[in-house]
């Protein structure tokens, strides 16, 4: 096995803190789609906070943890929603691939579907 490869983009058109991750998982190439206010680390994605050093990016470690955020750890891949129990992480398996976002509008244009309006969710 061999280390997930994480390529970022910058995306001015999409809501500051919104992210689209897209995870090959054949080769192991996650790309991600995010807005302005995204923070990128050595191999980790956040908008959030968390108590703990900012430069290390362990937030995928804390107890504490408000925002989500994408965390790449040797060979694992951690998709991590906030602690707060309203907020989370949405996906979708397309093909090969495993797309999540903190976003459902982000997602749904991502795969391009929608929600169905007859439908009583």
């Amino acid at each position: 096995m061999f280390a997930p490869e994480l390529h970022c983009t910058h995306v001015p058109e999409l809501p500051k803190l919104a992210w689209l991750a897209s995870l090959n998982r054949e080769t192991l190439r996650l790309d991600v789609l995010h807005g302005g206010a995204v923070e990128i680390g050595d191999g980790w994605i956040v908008e959030g906070v968390w108590d703990g050093e900012f430069a290390s990016g362990e937030f995928h470690r804390s107890d504490h943890f408000f925002g989500s955020g994408i965390r790449i750890d040797g060979e694992e891949v951690h998709f991590v929603p906030s602690s707060a129990l309203v907020d989370r992480l949405l996906y979708a398996e397309w093909d090969d691939q495993l797309i999540v976002s903190n976003s459902l509008p982000l997602l749904l244009a991502g795969i391009g579907a929608r929600l169905d309006p007859a439908h009583h969710y």
